[in-house]
């Protein structure tokens, strides 16, 4: 398994992150058609480079976990910058990085809307 530490993702090569992006942007496609389909490849290869730097900023270093953190974006559209509690999560020193990950998505699970309604027209329709 592959660790990326700070200092080893600012020496890393051109050539190395455009791999781990072009791995990324066809992970993204296959497993998420839909979103990626509506957006050029220009737009998808900003979102993956955002998110690896989001990634960095919140202590994620895996190619696999930057991966996770990309497919809870999408699922879960969570806000960035994220809540403090958040931040915690996803930085808490004293849990591995997987660990974190799966705290996280479970928190960020939990924020998202299981129903959503609307009450448009409902005034008109009460008896």
């Amino acid at each position: 398994m592959l660790v990326i530490s700070e200092r080893q993702m600012e020496a890393m090569g051109k050539a190395m992150m455009d791999r781990f992006v072009a791995i990324t942007l066809d992970f993204i496609r296959i497993n998420f058609p839909e979103w990626s389909g509506s957006q050029s490849n220009d737009a998808l290869t900003a979102f993956v480079r955002s998110m690896i730097k989001f990634a960095q900023e919140h202590e994620i270093r895996q190619e696999i976990s930057i991966q996770k953190l990309i497919e809870y974006k999408i699922l879960f559209q969570f806000d960035t910058p994220l809540s403090p509690q958040l931040v915690s999560i996803l930085t808490k020193v004293d849990l591995a990085e997987d660990s974190r990950l799966e705290y996280f998505k479970r928190q960020i699970e939990d924020l998202s809307p299981l129903i959503k309604l609307t009450l448009e027209g409902v005034m008109e329709n009460w008896p």
